[in-house]
């Protein structure tokens, strides 16, 4: 909750300076199956890689980069005789780092984001601004009538420059109490809109008859400096490998480069 007064001309001020910085456009990261031609099938663009066990089949993909995230489509067919329930703890991943003369070095094997960990961060998050926002609010709403109060008070007493500061106030409160209703439908919008890319597009938790695929989005953590990245898939007991190129690609059209490697290979503990 707010505990001082922001005054009108200066939340502009601020208001501006959040619009005046000077943004740079970032690289675009794509990954492509390490694999050889003949092992791709393409889809609309998308080379997609398959294997498959005595009991089941993956294939995998490399949709986009979503949320500052790496996403790929995979799909699961459940190819025994015995139903299964697959859900994103069926996939992990590993980034790969190789500087010029060294062979390809890996890190740590992590599990992909669990969508239903996602899913309940953001409605925690929409709990806490939706509080912020209407504390705030009511703040405001407060010093508005305040202000009101004040304003035809000073007007009964003929002191102009108080009215005027009244009334600069009260306009400085409805600025702001108006500001933070526009934030707030602009906040719910972007989190319906995440949720449903989490809730309806990610691979969520499903029982799997024989026979029966399924398929959604798994989330890896990116990173810039990597040369590869290695997504692995185990179902029942079978266990499945793909991995991917890393390219990054530079849209102010310097050539594409590798960053330096980190000092650990992997920095994106869980």
């Amino acid at each position: 909750m707010t505990t001082a007064r922001i005054p009108f001309a200066l939340s502009l001020l601020l208001l501006a300076a959040g619009f005046g910085g000077c943004v740079t456009a970032q690289p675009i990261l794509r990954l492509t199956p390490r694999a050889p031609a003949q092992d791709l099938v393409w889809i609309g663009g998308v080379p997609v890689v398959s294997k498959s066990g005595q009991h089941s089949r993956v294939a995998v993909a490399f949709a986009r980069d979503q949320e500052g995230k790496h996403a790929f489509r995979v799909e699961v067919q459940n190819c025994g005789e015995k139903t299964l329930l697959l859900d994103s703890r069926n996939f992990s991943f590993r980034t790969c780092y190789q500087v010029a003369g060294a062979p390809e070095k890996c890190g740590t094997r992590f599990q992909v984001t669990d969508p239903e960990e996602a899913i309940l961060a953001m409605e925690l998050q929409r709990s806490r601004d939706l509080a912020s926002n209407k504390n705030e609010a009511t703040f405001f709403s407060v010093m508005s009538v305040i202000d009101a109060v004040g304003g035809v008070a000073s007007l009964a007493s003929g002191n102009r420059r108080l009215t005027n500061n009244f009334s600069e106030n009260l306009r400085g409160d409805l600025a702001m109490v108006n500001a933070i209703e526009t934030n707030e439908r602009l906040q719910v919008s972007a989190f319906e809109m995440e949720r449903s890319n989490w809730a309806l597009r990610a691979f969520r938790k499903t029982t799997t008859p024989p026979g029966v695929p399924v398929a959604g989005l798994v989330f890896v953590e990116p990173d810039r400096s990597a040369s590869a990245v290695m997504l692995y898939a185990t179902v029942d007991d079978e266990f499945y490998t793909f991995p991917f190129d890393q390219t990054v690609i530079y849209p102010d059209g310097a050539p594409t480069r590798r960053e330096p490697p980190p000092d650990r290979p992997m920095r994106y503990q869980r």
